[in-house]
């Protein structure tokens, strides 16, 4: 029922953040391409900036778990494997990779590089994929308790119960159950940030290779019309230089 319930939500979610990219793409479509670079590099720097707190927020909650578990009996000193940080571990590397990944994506913004869209749809989708192992893996751990616990489903029962035996919880795992939640409803709008920088970078991409095969036309178009003029003003010529000719 748990697993249930909680592939119930996702699909919730995943259709949610489809409506919402959509609408967003729509628009952008709809824009002058300054404003498509403008949206596009906003995304990109959302992103970013919430990469960094959430990198922040997982990594200041593991290393409290880390410091902690050994002389906490909150922690289960006897019980360490009853915890799983592997969540934590992941939204930190993701979120690494999702802070590179955007800057690459904001350098290849203000490049003029032939092949800029063409990174730019690389370092999007890679992003993409990053944010989406950020989103779904802590909240599979997440789903797994009370079989085993991760630092947020730990720290948030505790916090949130009111049984006599709650009264004596250390006084951060309110402040650990805001930091984790963070990190895991942080990675909905990223992925949704993420998902618009990817749609935006198909688009130029695609922009790009129909606006080269229009530019192409025209040549060609231009050439036949030069070498047509030519034809004529020649065989004009030549018209003019044999009624000359005759006597």
């Amino acid at each position: 029922m748990a697993f249930s319930s909680f592939f119930n939500t996702l699909s919730i979610r995943a259709w949610s953040v489809v409506l919402v990219c959509y609408m967003m793409l729509h628009n952008i479509h709809n824009s002058p391409t300054k404003l498509r670079q403008i949206f596009i590099t906003s995304s990109t720097l959302i992103s970013a900036f919430l990469s960094v707190f959430i990198l922040a927020f997982a990594g200041e909650v593991l290393h409290v778990y880390h410091s902690q578990r050994r002389t906490n009996p909150w922690w289960l000193l006897l019980w360490s494997h009853h915890f799983d940080d592997r969540g934590l571990k992941a939204a930190i590397g993701a979120s690494v990779v999702v802070l590179v990944l955007d800057g690459v994506i904001l350098v290849t913004s203000f490049s003029n590089h032939a092949r800029r869209n063409i990174i730019r749809l690389i370092a999007a989708t890679l992003a993409t994929i990053a944010a989406a192992v950020e989103l779904i893996y802590p909240a599979v751990l997440n789903q797994r308790a009370p079989a085993t616990d991760t630092m947020q489903t730990w720290t948030c029962r505790w916090s949130d119960s009111v049984t006599p035996v709650s009264a004596g919880f250390p006084n951060d795992f309110p402040a650990i159950c805001r930091q984790s939640k963070f990190v895991s409803y942080g990675a909905v709008p990223l992925f949704v940030l993420q998902m618009v920088v990817l749609g935006v970078s198909i688009w130029a991409l695609t922009k790009e290779e129909q606006d080269r095969k229009e530019s192409e036309k025209q040549m060609e178009g231009d050439d036949g019309s030069e070498r047509f003029e030519s034809w004529s003003h020649a065989k004009s010529s030549f018209s003019t230089s044999i009624t000359a000719a005759r006597p």
